[in-house]
This record gives C-alpha cells, sequence and structure tokens, in this order.
C-alpha cells in the first residue's frame, strides 16, 4: 500500500513527459503514425532488422541487464498492476501487452 500511495503522489505531482504513454508519441487521432514498432524485449530482433533493411552498422547495445527479469514483477501487487493499467491502458491495447 506504501508503494501504491508513492506511485498514485509521484505521478499526480509531475506535469512532464515522464508519464506520457508511447500511444502519444506514436498514434494520432487513432492512426499509428510509423509502419513498424518493436518492443524494448526484442532488441535482438530489432538489431536484425536493422542491419538488414537499413544497412546500419552499429548496433543497440543493452546495457545494465538485469540478471533477474522477473524479480520486479514479482514484487507488484494487484493494486499496483491495476494503477499501472489505467496509467498505460493505451499502450497496453495499442502494443497487445497482457495486463
Amino acid at each position: 500500500e506504501k508503494f501504491t500511495n508513492h506511485l498514485h503522489k509521484f505521478y499526480s505531482s509531475i506535469n512532464n513527459d515522464h508519464k506520457l504513454s508511447q500511444t502519444t508519441y506514436l498514434y494520432e487521432d487513432g492512426k499509428c503514425l510509423v509502419d513498424r514498432i518493436f518492443r524494448f524485449e526484442n532488441l535482438n530482433r530489432i538489431n536484425t532488422v536493422l542491419k538488414r533493411r537499413c544497412k546500419v552498422k552499429q548496433l543497440l547495445p543493452h546495457i545494465q541487464k538485469s540478471s533477474n527479469k522477473q524479480s520486479y514483477v514479482n514484487k507488484l501487487t494487484k493494486a499496483h498492476k491495476d494503477f499501472i493499467y489505467e496509467l498505460y491502458k493505451d499502450d497496453f491495447e495499442n502494443f497487445n501487452y497482457q495486463r
């Protein structure tokens, strides 16, 4: 509950681009403005496409890689997940993320 209160307080107090959804940047009037969207989780696929289609030589590095990808997810309560979902609902729907 303390964490949930912190999230609510934090997100209601900031007034900048930090809390904007990715949908804000990639959609206009309900239409996607780009022809391809990659998930960060698929960084290797992004590098493959960049090399092949765009002739990019410098790949996107994955720095500060976590050794335990699920550690933070396992600590989230249903209230935390619900709060995050409501905050980024458009992203969950537009990018087919599971709730």
